[in-house]
């Protein structure tokens, strides 16, 4: 990972003698014997002033050019306000292009959230993994591979969600058993009062998950690291890595989760019902307003045992 965190800086090339000040060759030329004296002498000098003239303004040019050259790199992520080299942001698609079946056969065992690192690197060349080594250490998620499914986690399935008249499997997800407790009660008084009740859509996830999950998200927020992170964790800053305080995404019946538009989910019967009670439950909205470090999400709770 190359950040880009500040620009080339131009450093003007400054010559005793310069184009605008050149001394008269004679002048120049007087310290050498005979040289200043003779015709022959003086016209060779004036020839070399009249091509310094001309040249020296295309090698001061050609020196610029190479010095942006070497630093365009940095110059073009500064303009499009990316944290990636374009070569890093070419290896990031690369490695989504290579995780793409893994992900997905993963995601039909119903086990992308419990994805190890040593899956995660197993399919990427060492530029690839270099990357994800890099993000790993800049999360501070650097640790070892322990396997997540012999966490004390609950698999959830038969989820279900209608779309376009038609029910819709959530692949499935795992909570740990304090959560599952609470989010069933929770669940069923929810469905007394409004008929209706919300599903988790995403609870939790491995390092390596949050990591692919992050790295997904960057092209959509142009590879900038900040803006990615108002909307997706890096691994080990994420909540739905915490087995003490995990957090779980909520959808209602319809498929409504909010992510195109917070608003979307929070005019919704469900939401308003949870802010009521879902203390009750011990379950607590994590980000309440729009702010530099998060975005409003009204379908993430996160649970206080």
């Amino acid at each position: 990972m190359y950040p880009n965190r500040s620009g080339p800086t131009a450093i003007p090339c400054r010559h005793k003698h310069s184009v605008n000040s050149i001394e008269d060759p004679t002048t120049l030329a007087s310290g050498s014997k005979g040289i200043a004296k003779h015709r022959w002498g003086t016209g060779f000098m004036n020839s070399l002033a009249r091509q310094m003239k001309i040249f020296t303004p295309l090698l001061q040019g050609l020196l610029v050019c190479a010095a942006l050259a070497a630093g365009a790199d940095k110059a073009f992520g500064e303009k499009s306000g990316s944290d990636f080299s374009p070569r890093d942001r070419k290896l990031i698609v690369s490695i989504l292009r290579t995780l793409g079946p893994l992900i997905k056969d993963r995601q039909t065992a119903g086990r992308a959230p419990l994805l190890r690192w040593s899956e995660l690197a197993h399919s990427l060349n060492n530029k690839q993994r270099l990357i994800i080594r890099n993000l790993r250490q800049y999360s501070g998620a650097a640790g070892d591979d322990e396997d997540p499914s012999r966490q004390p986690l609950v698999r959830l399935d038969d989820q279900y969600i209608r779309t376009n008249g038609q029910a819709t499997a959530i692949p499935p997800q795992y909570v740990t058993p304090a959560v599952y407790d609470a989010y069933t009660r929770m669940s069923q008084d929810m469905q007394k009062d409004l008929g209706t009740a919300l599903r988790i859509e995403s609870g939790y996830r491995s390092p390596a998950y949050q990591l692919y999950l992050f790295l997904s998200h960057l092209p959509r927020y142009r590879f900038n690291i900040a803006k990615t992170s108002r909307h997706v964790a890096l691994p080990g800053r994420s909540e739905h890595g915490s087995l003490h305080h995990l957090a779980i995404d909520l959808i209602n019946a319809e498929g409504i989760n909010g992510d195109d538009n917070p608003r979307n989910f929070s005019v919704l019967p469900e939401y308003r019902w949870m802010t009521l009670h879902a203390k009750e439950y011990g379950f607590g909205l994590s980000f309440q307003e729009p702010t530099i470090d998060s975005a409003f999400e009204p379908w993430h709770w996160r649970h206080r045992q």
